[in-house]
């Protein structure tokens, strides 16, 4: 995490703030990415075991998505919070943003999963594929409308 603001300073200071979200998203498909593959046991017939599968999707590339995304709402919101109201939006905007995360986007897969796929203990290795490459290409979702969402340099300075 500490190593986030490290890559900003460096490689996105003069970009548009999409660009923190497009690599915490980047991060987020590679990690679904690498869950298909072990899923789907692939990872064995190319000799990848499955405790680095699991390093790198379930701690790496989910570390470094949700410190990029942290890092995005914190550094966007700062420029968009207006002067005496900090500490009171930076908290909600915080408990929003963590809920989103960690609440709102499993609460949603558990409801898709109980309308749509149906995944259960008994059908765990047959369909548990099917609900992998659905949450990879869902998590792609986000790459398109991003663009139109998150303000760029010069809107966040008009605010200021």
């Amino acid at each position: 995490m500490a190593l986030i603001p490290c890559i900003y300073q460096k490689y996105l200071m003069k970009k548009n703030y999409v660009w923190i979200f497009f690599i915490s998203q980047i991060a987020y498909v590679v990690a679904d990415a690498i869950g298909i593959l072990a899923g789907s046991r692939y990872n064995l017939d190319l000799g990848i075991p499955d405790m680095i599968l699991y390093i790198l999707s379930g701690n790496f590339a989910l570390i470094f998505e949700k410190g990029f995304s942290t890092f995005g709402c914190m550094l966007l919101f700062s420029k968009l919070i207006p002067i005496g109201v900090e500490a009171t939006m930076s908290s909600i905007t915080m408990a929003l943003f963590q809920m989103s995360i960690f609440i709102f986007r499993n609460i949603m897969g558990v409801i898709l999963n109980k309308l749509i796929f149906k995944v259960n203990l008994d059908n765990l290795e047959h369909d548990y594929i099917n609900l992998k490459i659905l949450s990879t290409v869902g998590s792609c979702a986000p790459l398109i409308y991003m663009w139109y969402f998150v303000p760029t340099r010069n809107q966040a300075d008009l605010v200021q």
